[in-house]
């Protein structure tokens, strides 16, 4: 199935403008509140509709402006799960997946049915029960399998897991990748949560005050980003603006630091970004992008352990003052051995290719 998406709407305060492409597998729309997500999700439903634009699915068009080609909600097919999850209130657990169930299908085979996905999301103790008696993770679990049950070709999950705690939110969403892995369709996942969408989604396409401002395949995107709203997104915690210092050198004078790269630094304004799991211990045979560090300040968390630093370089080194200088971030995995208290000096490495210049 192929997806193909080309709007702008004017909202309160900003506009969304977007356009992106998708073919089988899980797309996930990743960006901050705000960004335009929900309503682009809404929009490729038939639940909104764009000021102008094209939108294609599976091979038809279902929106386009310069046509007058708008087709409803239930003639696009598509399974929509809201953030309130939408069920229907006068009606037990049961009684909600049956009504989603095609009305094709023998009475039979739709009983069938209501009972698999009862079964599928640990519902069957809650058959009989209205959904206002359940409690939240319950409710979207059964949102999620009234959606399942409608046999879409498109499926449009706006933070379907935001309303879980940890175990379940595991549970539900290995079930889901699960029942969705022989879906032949697009499965779209709109989140906030950089975590979510790189664990359930094959393609990101990350948003920005109602622009795309980067798409690709999740793993290119996680190790590097052109962008500095598709870099803070999706994880890198130390993002600085950088100076020109040579072909393949740039200083950054909020940091202190003058670092080599692997890459072409550019003439005009740009950022730097460097990823705090990729800042390692100074080894031997590193000879590049060695620098002291003040270890100011360290969080220990189960699996890993974070650091606050500032570069010990002189005053006024790379442009920056010294009293003036944003903290450094390093984070490595946590063993479970005793971390030291002592706050003191550490010489790191920040490898070339791991500097990142950013627009």
């Amino acid at each position: 199935m192929s997806l193909t998406v080309a709007i702008t709407k004017k909202l309160h305060t900003s506009e969304l403008d977007v356009s992106f492409s998708s073919r089988d597998g899980h797309l996930g729309l990743l960006g901050e509140s705000g960004s335009g997500k929900s309503m682009t999700l809404k929009c490729i439903a038939g639940i909104e509709t764009p000021d102008e634009g094209f939108i294609e699915i599976d091979g038809t068009v279902v929106y386009d402006s310069t046509r007058g080609i708008n087709l409803s909600p239930q003639q696009r097919n598509t399974g929509y799960l809201f953030q309130n999850y939408a069920l229907f209130p006068h009606v037990c657990a049961w009684r909600n997946i049956e009504a989603a169930v095609p009305r094709s299908l023998a009475g039979s085979v739709r009983k069938k049915k209501v009972f698999e996905y009862l079964h599928l999301f640990g519902l069957e103790g809650i058959a009989t029960r209205m959904p206002q008696t359940i409690s939240g993770g319950q409710q979207q679990r059964l949102a999620l399998a009234r959606l399942l049950a409608s046999e879409p070709s498109l499926i449009l999950l706006d933070e379907p897991f935001s309303a879980l705690d940890a175990t379940i939110k595991a549970r539900i969403e290995e079930e889901l990748a699960f029942r969705l892995s022989d879906f032949s369709g697009t499965v779209i996942l709109v989140t906030h949560n950089r975590d979510e969408a790189y664990r359930f989604c094959d393609d990101l396409v990350i948003l920005q005050n109602g622009r795309v401002v980067e798409s690709g395949q999740k793993e290119a995107l996680f190790a590097h980003c052109h962008t500095v709203a598709g870099a803070r997104i999706t994880g890198c915690a130390n993002v600085a603006t950088g100076l020109k210092a040579g072909p393949m050198r740039v200083a950054v004078p909020d940091w202190g630091v003058l670092l080599e790269t692997t890459g072409t630094v550019p003439d005009g304004d740009f950022y730097v970004g460097v990823r705090s799991h990729h800042v390692r211990l100074r080894h031997k045979g590193d000879d590049t992008n060695c620098i002291d560090f003040e270890i100011t300040g360290r969080t220990v968390s189960p699996y890993s352990v974070t650091e606050r630093l500032v570069a010990l370089t002189p005053a006024g080194f790379a442009g920056g003052e010294r009293l003036v200088r944003e903290f450094f971030i390093r984070e490595y995995a946590y063993n479970g051995e005793t971390v030291s208290s002592d706050l003191s000096r550490v010489t790191l490495h920040i490898p070339p290719d791991s500097v990142q210049i950013l627009v």
